[in-house]
């Protein structure tokens, strides 16, 4: 065997590695589907395929959930969102749902110009004492975010380090307000505002996906 002949057999045996962990959270992208799909990662067998749970929204996009059908599934990991596509091999009903999917024949990425800290702007309000406050969210990650409200000088309505505080956020595309839940970790006022960190508790399925899906669009537009 020649050396031409070994270059392609190490390039017919090349496998694309996937970094990803049981348990990830999927974004699966279907052609004419304008709501969030998301899934959860289950496992894989390389260069064979790739396996998801039953996705989310399920009875809104069963027609298109067929073997065959292209999709792209993308992904967050370590601050990374990877992007590939791919199309449905079967769909698995027994013991529970499951969509397996081709195995990717390549990996798109786009790291997050901060793992922990993606700026952005979301309009937000909260209510303390009966009193509201309109501010933003400046900057998003899973675990949490920091807010920006104008300073009151009121204590009643001061924002209190370990404090639990609710968000009824507006996210971009998604119809409606997102309540999410947390608690303070920090507060500092800052030319005539009042900063605060906010640690996320009991997020519900939903705002979790929506936070997600939106920290993937972020890394897309600031690759």
């Amino acid at each position: 065997m020649d050396d031409i002949d070994r270059i392609k057999n190490l390039n017919m045996e090349a496998s694309v590695q996937i970094n990803i962990e049981l348990g990830t959270k999927l974004l699966l992208e279907l052609d004419d589907v304008n709501i969030p799909i998301n899934s959860i990662f289950v496992g894989l067998k390389v260069n064979e395929y790739f396996i998801a749970s039953q996705p989310s929204n399920y009875s809104m996009i069963k027609h298109k959930l067929f073997p065959g059908n292209h999709m792209i599934i993308k992904y967050l990991y370590c601050g990374t969102v990877y992007a590939f596509p791919t199309k449905i091999i079967d769909i698995v009903e027994k013991p529970v749902q499951m969509l397996l999917f081709v195995y990717p024949k390549f990996l798109q990425s786009h790291t997050i110009r901060s793992y922990r800290r993606n700026d952005c702007v979301i309009p937000v309000r909260i209510v303390i004492n009966n009193t509201e406050r309109n501010g933003i969210i400046k900057d998003l990650s899973e675990e949490g975010c920091g807010c920006s409200f104008k300073y009151l000088p009121n204590p009643k309505t001061k924002l209190r380090v370990g404090n639990p505080l609710k968000l009824h956020c507006q996210f971009p595309g998604i119809e409606g307000e997102i309540e999410l839940n947390g608690i303070i970790q920090n507060s500092r006022k800052e030319v005539g505002n009042e900063i605060i960190g906010l640690k996320f508790r009991g997020l519900t399925d939903k705002a979790a996906g929506i936070i997600y899906n939106y920290l993937v669009l972020l890394a897309e537009q600031h690759p």
